[in-house]
């Protein structure tokens, strides 16, 4: 879901920043959503990934999970929309950008989850079958800077932000009283475990390739 997501901002950084090169007058917010709306409008929903969507979770103390979420479907995307957007222009030839967009609820659905792991360093998770996942105000923000010309970003910095996520994992711990449990310490921790995602991504230092991968892919 995430890399949907960022795929789409990052179409958008690139339309952007070349229309802003164009008709700088314009309010660079209102430029991204416009390409984000002309991209959402081409995408029809439930949007089905071509693959199993995979989180793994190492925080010491906290988790130790792996989730694997396969016959997935995502709705929520159409909704996105931009806000607090800004670009800074040097020289022509470089920009600092920070692309925001948001929206009011983006929800996956799996045919089938496959979740092992421990909580709190020893008590063990586990599960497997049908769930959804849905995340309230999600907001996808991508700051970074690089070179107009050569349409490459030199860096950048994800943060994920919502209001809160409701887990609802069918069959977790079966066998035990545990799984309503879990669901709710899941769904009550959303934004900490958003926070943990967005470190591990920003930490691995492959976000930069990822979205410059990403711009010559759209670019052709």
């Amino acid at each position: 879901m995430l890399r949907n997501l960022l795929a789409v901002a990052v179409v958008v950084v690139v339309v952007a920043v070349h229309t802003t090169s164009a008709a700088p007058g314009k309010n660079f917010n209102d430029i991204v959503n416009d390409a984000l709306q002309s991209i959402l409008a081409n995408i029809a929903e439930p949007v089905k990934p071509s693959g199993p969507l995979e989180i793994r979770i190492d925080q010491t103390h906290v988790a130790h999970v792996y989730l694997r979420m396969d016959d997935c479907e995502i709705t929520g995307l159409k909704d996105f929309s931009a806000h607090d957007s800004t670009i800074t222009l040097y020289g022509g030839v470089k920009a600092n950008v920070s692309i925001s967009i948001k929206s009011p609820k983006v929800t996956l659905t799996t045919g089938h989850y496959f979740i092992n792991g421990t909580m709190v360093d020893h008590v063990e998770l586990f599960g497997e079958g049908p769930g959804m996942i849905s995340v309230d105000e999600m907001d996808i923000k991508v700051d970074g800077s690089g070179s107009i010309v050569d349409q490459e970003f030199t860096d950048a910095t994800l943060d994920l932000e919502m209001w809160r996520w409701t887990v609802d994992l069918e069959d977790l711990m079966p066998g035990t009283d545990l799984g309503t449990v879990f669901n709710e310490f899941f769904s009550m921790y959303g934004p900490e475990i958003f926070d943990i995602i967005e470190n591990n991504i920003n930490k691995s230092g492959n976000l930069v390739n990822f979205i410059n991968n990403l711009i010559k892919h759209y670019r052709g």
